[in-house]
This record gives structure tokens, C-alpha cells and sequence, in this order.
């Protein structure tokens, strides 16, 4: 029977992958990774210094923070009033990272629960020191809940961080899609 929390909801226990890193949770932690998970993207933080929106800079104790960030540019209707609209989420991110899973089998054959994976590569980054070489971490953010803690494994916001493709599924020699944050590489 599952633990249950003082109010009676449901606690998932602690999957064993997550024991590789540091969550700050004896219960299952989510998220598990973080994608296009920016905050506030294609410069909306300077569109809406009026408004409040967004304009958290890089401080997520206000809320709004990671302006900025990370996120995908669309083309809507250019040369019809339309233009080019930063989105984050899930629905950006999905199917983003399904590709990279889909690189990761490609390159390393079919591997069951991808979980155990990426924490071990969490954790190797961290015991390494590596800043940055799979996974982007010590990313702040706020979730709409918690502000993110800072931590080289894991925080509430982007889990064990966000993903550095080329790195995560092996395919350092692979040429960048041109310069980062710019149209040609947001």
C-alpha cells in the first residue's frame, strides 16, 4: 500500500534511479527533466516591463524570473502582419525531446526506462564537476509554486536540468545548427 501524506493523498515512493541525485525528497520527485522551459520567451520580459509580466530578470522570487531563457521561435503568418512568437512548454517540448530520445536509441540501441540514464548522467556531470556538459543545471526558476533551489542535480523546476542534445545522446562531432540564440540556433 502506498505511503499517504497527512491529508491522505497519495505519496509515490522514491524510484531507485532518483537515489543517484540529490532531489530534497524522500517521495518521488517531479519533474525528472526540464525542456524549453524558459519562462518568459522571445523577448516578451522587454515588451511587458509596463505590465509586470515578465519581468523577473533572472531573479525567480518574484515569480516571473528566467526571463528569456530557452524557447522555440515560430513563424506565423510573416509578410501577413504575422511575425516570429517565442513558445515554451510542453507542447513544444514533447515532441522536441521524443527526437532526441529518438537520436539517443539511434546511437545507443533501445534502452528500457530512459530514467536511470539520465540520472546517471546527472550524477557523473556533478562528481565530475562538469558545468554543463549533458545537462544544463543550477538553472533558477519558479514552477507557479516553489522557487527552484540551486542545486548541480536537481531543482524543482527543470529536475536534473535541462538537456544538452548533442552531449546526452553522444554526437559531440555533430555540427550546431549555427550560432546559439539566434534565429538560426534560438
Amino acid at each position: 500500500m502506498p505511503a499517504r501524506t497527512a491529508n491522505g493523498a497519495r505519496r509515490e515512493a522514491t524510484p531507485t534511479y532518483q537515489s543517484l541525485v540529490t532531489t530534497g525528497s524522500t517521495a518521488r520527485a517531479v519533474p525528472d527533466i526540464g525542456m524549453q522551459v524558459g519562462g518568459c520567451p522571445g523577448g516578451i520580459s522587454i515588451l511587458n516591463k509596463k505590465s509586470g509580466f515578465c519581468d523577473g530578470n533572472n531573479n525567480p522570487a518574484d515569480g516571473d524570473g528566467n526571463t528569456d531563457r530557452s524557447y522555440g521561435i515560430f513563424a506565423i503568418a510573416v509578410g501577413n502582419g504575422g511575425g516570429f512568437y517565442g513558445y515554451i512548454g510542453t507542447s513544444l517540448s514533447s515532441p522536441e525531446f521524443a527526437g532526441a530520445l529518438a537520436l539517443l536509441i539511434e546511437q545507443s540501441g533501445r534502452m528500457g526506462n530512459v530514467n536511470t540514464y539520465l540520472y546517471g548522467l546527472a550524477a557523473r556531470q556533478a562528481k565530475e564537476g562538469a558545468v554543463a556538459k549533458y545537462l544544463h543545471t543550477e538553472i533558477p526558476g519558479f514552477n507557479g509554486l516553489i522557487q527552484s533551489n540551486i542545486s548541480p542535480t536537481y531543482n524543482v523546476s527543470t529536475g536534473i536540468g535541462t538537456p544538452i542534445v548533442k552531449t546526452l545522446v553522444g554526437a559531440e562531432s555533430a555540427k550546431s545548427a549555427g550560432t546559439p540564440q539566434t534565429l538560426s540556433n534560438p
